[in-house]
């Protein structure tokens, strides 16, 4: 370009004012000259529409090398989208709706934050729906669907967990133009399931142990590997082992440990153990907070007591104590809180330390006024000092016939134990008293266990058990 005319003029009564610097005006000079060099586009030769579709396609090329150097450090992933990535069907210019669904912590929200918003170059809106309110969305459910119909959109409805919310924000495929693709995270599948649309429907799972290590040195190293030093507490000692493949996990406990010395490390994996990490339980605890009452109980008792169970065993032992757990555990499954195998009910480990935890800070100080009780260590110290009270609902001790409980008590004192009046399960494995003590209150007993005991009669006298459905001597 050739500064002439007023531009000239302009640059010549700069040159006046700083006569002193006139380095400076020569870099004004040289940067105008720079930019009126750059090719560009004239609105003027073609429609709007296209011209707008090419300036976003250079943006998207200038950002994509951004976007690469951002998922460096998250390379562990990308085994898992590409899998997602088939379910987008790019290429195809049907409406799709892509739902993706697991436990809290497993990494939802990344799967669909990373390569996904830029490999697919068409309009993107991420919208966060938690904590917005039903009767907002349904107000702006028309102009919501006016906006997007006819337009080749990616949505991503992070964190959905109401049916209203999918209705009012993306009720079906004629709400969007041809080529569009809508991404709904959840924690729950029956979501995805219930609303009127069919879906591509995406599993996201717990990492594989090489994974694990992967991610959580890249936390805790900022490399993909662990330090000399720290190979033993990294892979053989647990701190991989008991994030258990949890995404959130690897990433909190990389980042707590990262900078810290071995000695910090022994302590905070011997704590962490005992009370997990604050920001792993808020995190989990949300989908539990979402449940029904009952729904809550069935997920603290297999949490505290069944885990690991045959399942059919658990239905029957929560149906004689009242609830529905057929439905029950359905909806833990779908909510991604319980596993079922086709046999066996589980549960991820850092879901079973939080149910645990819930139950202990309902007396943190007192194990006779919680709802339920499994360990040796707080069964002993309600049946020793007499502390049981009608907030205990269950107790559950797996223990071996080479368990010596005579040690730990006398054999009087379970019959002290006679305010455990609210008391429904009872499953004591290899029971070491030859009967059940007179005295002990069980009205409400509905399910008592006790495999492998030493019990030649259960009672001496009359016993009012007038609830009590299964007696399981074997």
């Amino acid at each position: 370009m050739n500064q002439k005319g007023s531009f000239c003029e302009a640059f010549r009564k700069h040159e006046e004012n700083f006569a002193e610097s006139k380095e400076k005006v020569q870099k004004w000079r040289d940067a105008l000259r720079e930019v009126a060099n750059l090719s560009g586009w004239d609105s003027k030769d073609q429609l709007e529409t296209k011209l707008i579709e090419e300036v976003v396609a250079q943006v998207w090329k200038k950002l994509e090398l951004r976007f690469s150097s951002y998922n460096d450090g998250l390379v562990v992933i990308d085994t898992r989208l590409e899998e997602l990535y088939s379910t987008l069907k790019i290429g195809f210019e049907d409406v799709c709706f892509i739902g993706i669904w697991g436990m809290g912590g497993i990494g939802r929200s990344l799967a669909k934050e990373m390569k996904v918003c830029y490999s697919y170059r068409i309009k993107f809106s991420h919208l966060n729906i938690k904590g917005m309110v039903i009767e907002t969305l349904s107000e702006r459910k028309d102009s919501l669907r006016n906006l997007l119909s006819n337009k080749k959109v990616l949505l991503v409805l992070d964190d959905v967990s109401s049916k209203s919310q999918l209705e009012n924000l993306a009720g079906s495929h004629a709400w969007f133009g041809r080529g569009s693709r809508i991404i709904i995270t959840t924690r729950d599948k029956h979501l995805l399931i219930s609303h009127a649309v069919l879906f591509e429907m995406y599993e996201s799972n717990i990492l594989n142990k090489s994974e694990s290590l992967q991610l959580f040195c890249e936390k805790a190293f900022k490399k993909d590997k662990p330090e000399e030093d720290y190979f033993e507490l990294s892979k053989t000692k647990s701190v991989v082992d008991y994030a258990g493949g949890l995404p959130l996990a690897l990433e909190v406990l990389g980042s707590f440990l990262c900078g810290r010395r071995i000695s910090d490390w022994e302590d905070a994996l011997i704590k962490i153990k005992q009370v997990p990490h604050d920001d792993i339980l808020n995190k989990l605890q949300i989908s539990y907070d979402m449940l029904e009452d009952e729904h809550k109980t069935i997920f603290l008792d297999i949490a505290c007591f069944f885990k690991g169970w045959y399942k059919h065993k658990v239905i029957q032992i929560l149906e004689n104590c009242g609830f529905h757990p057929t439905l029950g555990i359905n909806v833990l499954i779908e909510k991604s809180l319980v596993t079922f195998d086709g046999r066996v009910i589980g549960m991820h480990d850092m879901l079973e330390e939080m149910g645990k935890t819930l139950v202990f800070l309902e007396s943190p100080n007192d194990p006779g006024k919680r709802s339920r009780l499994w360990s040796l260590e707080d069964i002993d110290e309600v049946l020793r000092n007499n502390k049981g009270t009608e907030l205990v609902q269950g107790i559950v001790l797996k223990s071996s016939p080479s368990m010596s409980f005579e040690a730990c008590w006398n054999p009087e004192a379970f019959s002290k134990i006679c305010n455990l009046s609210s008391l429904k399960v009872h499953i004591w494995r290899a029971y070491p008293m030859n009967t059940l003590p007179l005295g002990v209150q069980l009205d409400k007993l509905v399910h008592l266990q006790m495999v492998n005991s030493k019990v030649k009669q259960l009672w001496n006298g009359t016993q009012y058990f007038g609830k009590l459905k299964v007696i399981d001597l074997s």
